[in-house]
């Protein structure tokens, strides 16, 4: 005979979010446990910072921290493996976009070149021209208190 309970085991994942300047609680926050992209389960922070979902089966999940006007947050490779798995989330993190004034950009791959700046707001036909050409990336409408200021065109990251 042969014995599935493993594979059906679940657990509890629970938490705070917190701010990370002030380090107050940050209430609204939706907390997203994910795999092969697709959301297993979720939750939204009470007034305390509090979250918790139950039944999450065991395993690796990639947690995205969501909040409106933030830019989101990935935790990756979270492994649930036992009845309870508690987090402290500093939101929204240190931002992963500071550049050194008068310092060239170097991308994931060591390279200078391709790196365009990116132009955040609605495009006009001069802007759209120079995004086809190359020149620039549009970044979006909405910006976030922390957001990339360059565009890698080789390898399609911002920086």
């Amino acid at each position: 005979m042969i014995s599935f309970t493993a594979l059906s085991q679940k657990g509890i994942v629970a938490g705070v979010v917190v701010d990370s300047k002030t380090n107050e609680k940050f209430p609204g926050v939706t907390i997203l446990m994910m795999k092969s992209d697709t959301v297993v389960t979720g939750a939204s922070t009470d007034s305390n910072g509090a979250f918790s979902m139950s039944n999450v089966p065991f395993g690796k999940y990639d947690v995205i921290i969501k909040y409106v006007g933030y830019r989101d947050m990935k935790r990756a490779n979270i492994l649930v493996s036992n009845a309870t798995h508690d987090m402290l989330i500093a939101f929204p993190g240190p931002c992963k976009y500071t550049h050194i004034k008068g310092k060239r950009l170097r991308c994931v791959g060591g390279h200078m070149d391709h790196i365009v700046p990116i132009v955040y707001g609605l495009p006009d036909a001069k802007l759209l021209a120079k995004a086809k050409a190359g020149k620039i990336y549009l970044g979006g409408c909405q910006l976030y208190e922390c957001h990339a200021e360059y565009y890698c065109t080789t390898h399609q990251l911002e920086l």
